[in-house]
């Protein structure tokens, strides 16, 4: 009899279902507004250029 009462007790706590606790699971990205700002000129570093030996490029035969 306790085995009874305790398995319909059991089964009554896994009916119960909360459907306010559960969240959509979301994998797309979240999009935020870009807030953005002119630096001066004196603030940024001039850049560097690295120039390219094409001779010692590998060379793709489709392209």
């Amino acid at each position: 009899m306790n085995k009874i009462i305790a398995l319909l007790l059991f089964a009554f706590l896994l009916s119960c279902n909360n459907n306010e606790k559960k969240q959509q699971v979301s994998f797309a990205p979240k999009v935020a507004e870009a807030k953005g700002y002119i630096v001066p000129k004196d603030r940024m570093a001039a850049p560097k250029v690295i120039l390219v030996n094409e001779s010692k490029l590998k060379k793709n035969a489709g392209w």
